[in-house]
Parts: structure tokens; sequence; C-alpha cells
């Protein structure tokens, strides 16, 4: 792991570096990652760090977008047996199918907003779930936005400290940092809540 930290360093330091093509970069960079299994919160991280919050926030979401699309029609069209069979192979991918399997839009919104649950693996099971494509798409733009806040803003807060950029407070950011860390706490709960559920339903 420590390696591939390294490698993502030295990537996004040439992101950084790409003067006007850095934003096309940044994407096409998350998108590959997220199917390596590299922390989001590295990621967003570097969005803020690179691009400061909103813009930062934006290219994530976008780029978050663009994969978890991918990874829903890779898993509909052409994995779809495969991630039956894995659903039914490990316990934990049996309680997101149990959660999601009604096809509840919603649910993937608090699946989103909630970090308790990997990304990738997520997104297979959406793929082979009830929900439509184009839901699933809007219910995860919006419920990513709140972790993205959270993550793009301590990058940019780091860019500040060691000098990368200069910022000042945008008009509303306190008050989105306090709405998303708000969020995110009831998210979760809800969502553990749910998970516990289907523990209990799939019990051995």
């Amino acid at each position: 792991m420590p390696h591939v930290q390294e490698f993502m360093q030295t990537v996004l330091e040439w992101v950084g570096r790409s003067g006007g093509m850095a934003p096309v970069y940044f994407i096409a960079v998350f998108v590959l990652a997220t199917f390596f299994f590299i922390p989001l919160v590295l990621l967003s991280t570097a969005g803020g760090f690179l691009f400061g919050v909103f813009l930062g926030i934006f290219l994530v979401v976008l780029g978050a977008t663009i994969s978890s699309g991918i990874a829903y029609l890779i898993s509909h069209f052409f994995l779809r047996n495969w991630v039956r069979s894995e659903i039914q192979k490990h316990r934990f991918l049996r309680v997101i199918d149990h959660v999601v399997k009604n096809g509840n839009w919603k649910v993937v919104i608090l699946s989103r907003v909630a970090p308790i649950f990997p990304f990738l693996p997520l997104n297979l099971a959406y793929g082979v779930s009830k929900i439509r494509y184009w839901k699933f798409i809007f219910a995860f733009f919006i419920g990513f936005l709140p972790g993205t806040f959270l993550g793009a803003y301590l990058g940019s807060i780091a860019g500040t400290l060691i000098g990368a950029q200069e910022r000042a407070p945008l008009p509303g950011e306190k008050f989105f940092l306090v709405l998303s860390v708000t969020a995110a706490i009831f998210a979760t709960l809800y969502m553990t809540k749910l998970t516990r559920r289907a523990l209990t339903a799939n019990q051995p």
C-alpha cells in the first residue's frame, strides 16, 4: 500500500503541473484509481489541494459519477452472473444486496453519504439491483457531495498551509462544512441500522 500511495502522489504531482489540462487529467486519473481501490479520501483531498474547494468538489464528484456509471454498466451487462455469484459467496456483499434489492434510489443517496461501504463493490452490486441507471446516477451524484466537500475542504486547507495556493474563505464554506458533517453522521447512523437488519436477515 505505501508503494501505491507513493505512485499516486507522483501522478497527482504530475497532474498539478499540467496547466490547463490538469482538470481533464485529474478526472481520468480519478476514474482509473477507483478501479484499483485507491482510497476515495486520498482522491477527494487531492482534488481540494490541487484545485481549491469548489472546483475540487466538482471534479471529484464528476470523476466519481463517471466511474460509478461505468462500474454499474459493466456489472449490469457483462458481469451480472459473476457479481451475483460473488454476492452469494460473501456475507458482506449479501448485506449490500439485501439493503438495495428493492431498488430504492434513496438508499443509494444514503449509502454514498455514509462512508461505511466500499466504493467499487457497492457500485457493482447496484449494477445487478432493480435500481434504474439514471436514478442511480442522480442519487449517486447527490449522495456523494457531502463527503466530497469534507475531503476537498481538508485538501484546500493543506494546500494553504504549505503555500501551494492562497485562499480566502468562500461564502457559505463553513455552512456547507457543518451541513456535510451532519449529513454524514445521520446517514451513517441510518445505514448502520439498515445494515444490522440485513445482517440479522442473513444469519447462517
